[in-house]
């Protein structure tokens, strides 16, 4: 923890565990060193920035820290992993459990993709696939002693200092028609919640809180309530018994819809009142809208033959094709193996995506039902140099239907460019996207793997160690592209293969062996670089066997990831010769 590049530590533990085990900690610490010890070494990690601990109330029956430690991680090859140390669960999709109870989860998002490398946003990209490294266990890096110095920095977090009773609600909630079950696909569910801000001990307790959900006067002809949970009542007044801390989604509870024969456009507003034990109370109001924005976004999904290096000017077009108006316009644009060539006034960039992702807000913006607005000065990117693939994404959603990712995208300075501006203009053809989408650049190049024969010389059962060598001679890097498929000649036993270590002291076969083939992933080589596998065998009679280069896969164009226009090196033979 006391090196000069910190990583990231972030930990969560239960009020209960944490503090009593940080405090019998502290004071073994104390009583090993003296009533004069020097604990400043301890309370060292109290000041430093890089290391988080969030300590869960007790009254919060889940959270992350029940099932031990979960660590994010980027490898310097590209990979993005989540390692958990967690025996409690058995396999959860892509999972890999090891001797140590550990389990290693590759990142995905919703196609079932691995994540790229440095990806701006979890949506599909298929292009970059080729720039996911195989599968590839990390080192576990983690240790009692900091996990014990993590719980005494946490002491002050464990007080139980009461709070002032809360109550959060969207302050505008907009309501599909009846009967129409269109409508923004990614629509954030309504979600209220409550909390009387006492610091409880133990479970959560019984629901001895109320809840009272009214529809205003004048408001019933466009919003009603429906039931749900421990709520009873009639569609414009309800009242509910509720625990200490309420949450709708998990609890159910009262939801609101458009009452029968409203209008897009017809509007009302709901009141909550949250009451604790003694009576005191609390409360927050929604303006509920019937009918809803849809922002649409112009995409292209590919732009093929574009020279390495060059300029692209790529215009933002968004319409609503919804019943209501966009008030307030978001953008959230990200580029993959690619850079802004110029970073806007008014749009922010969040620090932890380096400069690969702007959020831009434009809360005065109104966008009709039917209107289109372009985005002005056009979107200027430059394409990376030796890449084969690249591509941005241009994302959309009006401001008051709730944050983008849950505020995920808070923070980040400005840029130093001209800012964006918002301009009606005539409706524009072409193919558009609820929400965005992704744009991929198919980049003019190419990359030539080749691979070397092998010749081998000695009498049957002579043990041989030998080299297979992979070459990416360019011009581009192709990523995680290709694989080597290695035959070896009848008759030759295995003594030693290649092998990774993926924990302390613990190793696997870095080639998969299938039918006495073994198969090895390429590293993401750059040009002019190489990457060998050393093996030892007993040699057979003399005999060939192959080394063939595969692609990992072809491309959503079918075409091959690396583009290779020189297959004849993709082959070459492993012979074995008599003895000389």
């Amino acid at each position: 923890m006391a090196r000069h590049e910190h990583p990231c530590l972030y930990c969560v533990v239960g009020r209960g565990v944490g503090c009593a085990f940080a405090s019998r900690l502290h004071a073994g610490w104390a009583q090993r060193l003296g009533a004069g010890g020097d604990l400043s070494h301890r309370q060292r990690p109290q000041r430093l920035n890089h290391l988080t601990v969030q300590v869960m109330p007790t009254k919060r029956h889940m959270h992350a820290g029940l099932q031990g430690p979960m660590q994010l991680m980027s490898t310097e090859e590209g990979r993005n992993l989540v390692f958990v140390e967690s025996q409690a669960r058995g396999k959860r999709g892509n999972c890999e459990h090891d001797r140590t109870g550990l389990v290693q989860v590759e990142l995905q998002h919703e196609g079932g993709r691995r994540l790229p490398r440095n990806s701006p946003h979890p949506r599909s990209n298929p292009h970059h696939l080729d720039r996911v490294p195989p599968r590839r266990p990390l080192k576990r890096a983690a240790g009692v002693g900091a996990t014990a110095a993590l719980l005494l920095a946490a002491l002050t977090s464990c007080g139980t200092t009461d709070k002032a009773p809360s109550i959060t609600a969207p302050e505008v909630f907009y309501l599909r028609p009846v009967g129409d079950k269109s409508g923004p696909h990614d629509k954030d569910p309504f979600h209220f919640s409550a909390d009387d801000g006492k610091a409880h001990v133990g479970v959560r307790g019984s629901a001895d809180h109320t809840l009272t959900v009214d529809v205003l006067p004048g408001a019933k002809n466009a919003v009603v309530l429906r039931k749900g949970g421990n709520c009873t009542g009639s569609p414009t007044h309800m009242t509910c018994e509720v625990r200490s801390d309420y949450d709708n989604r998990s609890d159910g509870g009262v939801s609101l819809v458009a009452a029968k024969g409203s209008k897009p456009g017809d509007t009302g507003v709901v009141r909550y009142t949250y009451a604790d034990r003694s009576g005191k109370k609390v409360t927050a109001r929604t303006k509920a809208v019937v009918g809803e924005p849809v922002v649409e976004v112009l995409t292209t999904k590919s732009l093929g033959g574009v020279r390495p290096g060059a300029e692209l000017s790529r215009p933002i077009v968004v319409r609503n094709t919804g019943e209501v108006p966009v008030r307030g316009l978001g953008l959230k644009i990200g580029v993959e193996q690619m850079e802004f060539e110029e970073q806007y006034a008014n749009c922010r960039y969040p620090s932890f995506y380096k400069g690969h992702i702007a959020v831009c807000e434009f809360p005065d913006l109104r966008i009709a039902p039917g209107q289109t607005v372009t985005i002005q000065p056009a979107l200027r990117l430059r394409a990376p140099k030796t890449k084969l693939y690249a591509s941005f994404n241009s994302e959309a959603r009006a401001l008051d239907m709730g944050p983008e990712n849950g505020g995920a995208m808070a923070g980040g300075d400005h840029g130093d460019g001209p800012a964006l501006r918002p301009e009606a203009t005539a409706a524009k053809k072409g193919t558009y996207a609820q929400g965005g989408g992704w744009t991929n650049i198919v980049l003019d190049t190419h990359a030539d793997y080749s691979v070397s024969d092998v010749n081998l010389y000695g009498k049957p059962g002579t043990k041989r160690t030998f080299k297979l060598t992979v070459r990416n001679n360019g011009p581009a890097d192709a990523g995680y592209a290709v694989k080597l498929v290695f035959s070896p000649p009848l008759g030759m036993t295995m003594v030693k293969q290649p092998m990774s270590e993926y924990d302390d002291g613990v190793y696997e076969p870095t080639c998969e062996n299938g039918a006495f083939v073994y198969t090895c992933d390429i590293d993401a080589l750059k040009p002019g670089k190489t990457q060998t596998f050393t093996f030892t065998m007993r040699l057979g009679e003399p005999g060939e066997g192959t080394l063939t280069l595969q692609n990992r896969g072809p491309t959503e164009e079918g075409s091959d990831r690396d583009r290779d226009p020189y297959p004849a090196n993709d082959k070459a033979v492993i012979t074995v010769h008599p003895d000389r």
